[in-house]
């Protein structure tokens, strides 16, 4: 048994095995707006904000036009590389596991609104698990609480009611900000030490490591 009614996963990193495909993608968009790509460090620093949170760190002092069509370029791109993106082995099952065990499940991610559906219209099965959804670009970027704010007042609980689950300090950081419970995994963006910063309740090293996890909190 575990107390939580709702457990709230980031996305891309965290259930989808995307950080590598997402840095050339964001490469290839600043290429083909004749700007210097950049380095594979300095993008996944900041994978998990939001795409109009990102680029203007990447490149300070360009205008606000510019930064919109780096966000366009770059949603197009991924749009057309969705399909080399996959599920980290085994979170499809633990996703089936939570569900039947009468859990809410949520996504709270830096994605965009067409990047995300997208992918739900490509696995239909994602409707049946998903209670509901929250992404980057249409409420305030990580590591600003207010996705999960959100989403626990639109399914009436209490923040003692819910677990985030995510591969960044963003992800941990905005669960710490309001007390709630959160999970670290290693196998994403950043690194355990760097997630421990955040205190969540403990970090694991599989998606399958996850049921065991919050059945015991």
């Amino acid at each position: 048994m575990t107390h939580y009614k709702c457990v709230i996963f980031d996305w891309d990193g965290t259930l989808n095995d995307s950080s590598s495909t997402i840095v050339s993608n964001m490469q290839d968009a600043t290429e083909i707006l004749n700007l210097t790509p950049p380095s594979d460090e300095a993008i996944l620093k900041l994978v998990g904000l939001n795409l109009s949170t990102i680029f203007p760190i990447l490149y300070p002092e360009r205008d606000a036009k510019t930064y919109q069509k780096m966000v366009d370029t770059f949603v197009e791109i991924s749009l057309a590389n969705q399909h080399k993106e996959t599920l980290f082995d085994g979170a499809l099952d633990v996703l089936k596991m939570l569900h039947q065990e009468g859990l809410k499940l949520a996504v709270a991610t830096g994605k965009s609104r067409r990047g995300l559906n997208t992918v739900f219209k490509r696995n239909p099965h994602f409707h049946d698990l998903f209670i509901t959804t929250r992404t980057g670009d249409e409420t305030a970027s990580k590591p600003s609480p207010l996705m999960l704010e959100e989403i626990l007042d639109e399914l009436q609980l209490d923040v003692s009611e819910a677990v985030m689950i995510g591969d960044t300090t963003f992800d941990l950081k905005m669960a710490r900000t309001i007390e709630m419970d959160s999970i670290g995994v290693s196998y994403g963006v950043h690194t355990p030490a760097q997630l421990k910063t955040e205190s969540p309740l403990t970090i694991i090293d599989s998606i399958s490591e996850l049921i065991p996890a919050i059945f015991r909190s």
